[in-house]
């Protein structure tokens, strides 16, 4: 299990690490083209102003493994984006990969493309990229189930055995993100480009847990 609140040391199945005010946890040993990825995360609350527990992660899918500076780099494009990443190694994960949102209340502006369940910060409703639809309420405390398929540039995401999305990636040129990356160049397989294809998940706000996380290659 992992337990990680952003700026203090973080319990990973009994060991003490290190963590930054805004990390991402990374699985480093392997890379992946198409998978099912299921988990189970909990929100510990307290609750905002909304009702809706404050707590902010996310799952992280196929992304470039985060470092501060090199050649290799999708962000060396941008020097809004350089710099981003030279200051804090995680924002490689959120630029060059899709995040799955955790966060009820939607922040900063109560829009479904930041709310639990969709692919951050990607149009929602008429007109827009991402077929959604909100997750049922979750309660701090409770273990939610998550199941994730991608496949070739196809994200649909459950949680509790709902679907909350369906996002295809057009691989245009349209970037959702300020400052960000086209969206041709987010989220690819390792076999697209040998240095993505990882997936981890978030350190944000509030002390969100994980466990059984797995992942079936497709």
């Amino acid at each position: 299990m992992l337990i990680a609140q952003p700026g203090l040391p973080a319990n990973v199945d009994g060991v003490i690490v290190p963590v930054g005010p805004h990390s991402v946890f990374y699985y480093a040993a392997e890379t992946f083209n198409d998978f099912t990825l299921r988990l189970q995360f909990r929100l510990s609350g307290p609750i905002g102003p909304l009702g809706r527990p404050i707590d902010n992660s996310g799952i992280f899918l196929r992304f470039h493994a985060p470092h501060s500076n090199g050649p290799d780099l999708p962000t060396n494009i941008d020097p809004a984006l350089q710099q981003n990443v030279h200051d804090d190694a995680a924002w490689v994960a959120a630029y060059t990969g899709f995040e799955i949102q955790i966060d009820e209340n939607a922040a900063p502006d109560g829009a479904d493309k930041h709310r639990t369940g969709a692919v951050y910060n990607v149009p929602t409703g008429p007109g827009g990229l991402q077929n959604f639809a909100p997750a049922s309420f979750l309660k701090p405390g409770d273990w939610n189930d998550v199941e994730i398929t991608a496949k070739n540039h196809r994200y649909t995401v459950s949680i509790n055995n709902k679907q909350t999305t369906d996002f295809t990636n057009p691989r245009s040129n349209i970037v959702t993100d300020a400052p960000g990356l086209p969206l041709r160049l987010r989220g690819l397989t390792f076999s697209e480009d040998p240095l993505s294809g990882y997936i981890g998940v978030q350190a944000h706000t509030g002390n969100v847990a994980f466990r059984n996380i797995r992942i079936k290659r497709l």
